[in-house]
């Protein structure tokens, strides 16, 4: 790749994973102010809006230099693809709460929510650990780090799903609860995806 198509790439994977910080940090605004949900919902839905944007430009970039003929090129476009499916995700579980006409996040909601917010921040420091290409910072540490809040979070979704099963008696808060929690659980799994395409592109870069 050129380095001002490289630059392009990365300065657009990067707006998109601070789009995808902004909107975790905004659904965190849910445990602190419950009463203005589909306010923030609202927000989460606009800042999605602006990941479809971003990734169209990077597509239409495409198109204009002919970059889906280069192999590292359409690696930084499927990396870029899954961090704006990850916003789309984030998007539905914010959706699913006004769905479900959820008033108030249960406690056991509030550590996944939390840890969204954390992986986030911890892709934007992978991003731009990448994006320098130097021989020094290894990124790997990152990528491993990323990779772990879907380990960390499957234990949650466990309990989760355990008590959830164990303690509520009303079968319509088990299907909105079951519902949201495996909503969380889609993001994390996208996150361990974004891990694993970054790791395989360190790999052809010969990292």
């Amino acid at each position: 790749m050129k380095t001002s198509d490289y630059e392009f790439v990365f300065n657009n994977i990067s707006r998109l994973a601070d789009i995808l910080r902004t909107e975790c940090e905004t659904l965190c605004e849910i445990i602190d102010f419950e009463d203005n949900i589909e306010v923030i919902v609202r927000k989460v839905s606009a800042l999605e809006d602006d990941a479809d944007t971003v990734y169209h430009e990077i597509t239409y970039y495409y198109v204009e230099t002919k970059l889906a003929e280069e192999k590292e090129a359409m690696m930084l476009l499927t990396l870029a693809g899954a961090i704006e499916d990850t916003t789309d995700l984030v998007d539905e579980l914010a959706r699913d709460l006004i769905r479900y006409n959820i008033t108030s996040i249960r406690d056991n909601a509030f550590s996944s929510i939390k840890s969204c917010e954390s992986a986030a921040n911890k892709l934007i420091e992978l991003v731009m650990t990448m994006r320098k290409n130097s021989k020094v910072d290894s990124p790997y540490k990152k990528i491993i780090e990323l990779d772990h809040f879907k380990v960390e979070n499957n234990k949650v979704y466990d309990n989760q799903m355990k008590k959830l099963f164990t303690n509520e008696k009303d079968p319509i808060e088990v299907i909105k609860w079951k519902d949201i929690y495996t909503s969380l659980r889609s993001i994390f799994e996208s996150y361990e995806y974004i891990s694993e395409l970054c790791e395989k592109y360190l790999i052809y870069k010969g990292w």
